[in-house]
């Protein structure tokens, strides 16, 4: 039984793996389908506990612990989200004149890339074209918790990362 009770929020981080990229697949956007997912595995941890009796407070400890994996698992999908923003939101903050589209291309060299990061950054008002068509950073939603992450870098290993302003 223990090794039942043990392997389920596991089982349930499976489930949710495979319903997200289901409904992420099927056109679900990606924030919808990482909560599908989170739910479904919810749901098939309450089926194996139904399924596989164990001591009590297992229930409890199971969800914790598949919550912890979940949290895992949704800053493992995040990070290919939010590492160009941060990237460019740094860059941008690098040069309060601003930068033009053309320079931003040429530092990154990846114009498809670079292109739908930058629109994404424009529409959640994260950056904006001034009169003069420069990019500048309206908003530091992703630059408070990377400084925030650099803070603790510097607390836990002694230094941080030199390149967030």
């Amino acid at each position: 039984m223990d090794f039942y009770a043990s392997i389920i929020p596991l089982s349930a981080l499976a489930a949710n793996a495979a319903a997200q990229i289901a409904f992420r697949r099927a056109g679900s956007g990606l924030l919808r389908s990482i909560k599908t997912g989170f739910v479904f595995g919810l749901a098939v941890m309450a089926v194996l506990h139904e399924r596989f009796p164990s001591p009590t407070g297992t229930l409890a400890a199971n969800t914790l612990i598949y919550a912890a994996l979940s949290y895992c698992y949704f800053h493992f999908l995040n990070l290919g989200e939010t590492a160009r923003r941060i990237r460019l939101l740094r860059e941008l903050a690098e040069r309060p004149e601003g930068m033009s589209k053309a320079e931003l291309l040429s530092a990154y060299g990846s114009r498809e890339i670079v292109t739908a990061r930058l629109g994404r950054l424009i529409r959640n008002g994260q950056v904006s074209r001034g009169e003069d068509g420069r990019l500048r950073i309206a908003g530091a939603h992703l630059l408070i918790p990377a400084r925030i992450l650099r803070k603790l870098k510097v607390l836990f290993l002694g230094r941080g990362s030199a390149d967030i302003p």
